[in-house]
């Protein structure tokens, strides 16, 4: 049986208590009216508890398919909310919305990576052993785009865009914070909370993705 190592238990555990803090947090703010972005929330929901079974063992290459459908779909609902917002509000009020959106394609490119790791996540060519690849028996023309999606360029700029994305994020909080009323006049639900476990899935996801360079 392959071996799964500590560290991947531990942050298998912090993903699902995220996931978990996701689904009940739109019932919770529902009972104390407060506002609340469902979507977001919803993918945080799906993005820890695919992480964890990524994390501790693999996933078959129809589940594969159908995750990886599914957070494609999320990442373009997500640019197409950035696109809208830029063009109501303005560019500084789209940050939050572009790390939905760098999140659910880091998942794109964790359920396509190749799994040529060992259980636990070691370094090897390129996967770990929890994030199943695509299925080969697509084509030439699947495995083409399975291949460019998971080059290590294209990893290496979605990791940079992530931790750039997450200094400038949280950089403004801070500037915010510091305005007379700044804190007070935030009404969203547990934001500090919300902001611990977005560093938490932030955190584990590019720990995943340096595994699937």
């Amino acid at each position: 049986m392959p071996t799964v190592y500590w560290q991947h238990w531990f942050l298998a555990a912090v993903m699902i208590v995220t996931a978990l803090y996701h689904l009940a947090r739109p019932v919770v703010a529902e009972v104390w009216s407060r506002p609340i972005e469902l979507d977001a929330d919803l993918m945080h929901a799906a993005m820890g508890s695919t992480m964890a079974l990524m994390l501790l063992t693999s996933l078959t290459p129809q589940a594969s398919h159908l995750w990886g459908s599914l957070f494609t779909l999320a990442a373009l609902w997500f640019v197409g909310r950035a696109v809208w917002a830029s063009r109501a509000k303005g560019l500084s009020t789209i940050g939050p919305t572009v790390g939905e959106a760098l999140l659910s394609a880091a998942m794109v490119v964790m359920l396509t990576a190749s799994p040529t790791a060992t259980a636990g996540g070691s370094i090897s060519g390129g996967g770990m052993a929890g994030m199943a690849g695509m299925a080969e028996s697509g084509g030439s023309r699947e495995s083409t785009v399975s291949a460019m999606v998971t080059s290590r360029p294209v990893i290496v700029i979605l990791l940079a865009a992530i931790l750039c994305l997450t200094l400038w994020t949280a950089a403004g909080s801070l500037i915010r914070a510091g305005y007379p009323g700044g804190v007070a006049a935030d009404r969203t639900f547990a934001p500090t909370l919300t902001a611990g476990c977005q560093l938490a899935m932030t955190t584990a996801t590019c720990y995943m993705l340096v595994l699937a360079l």
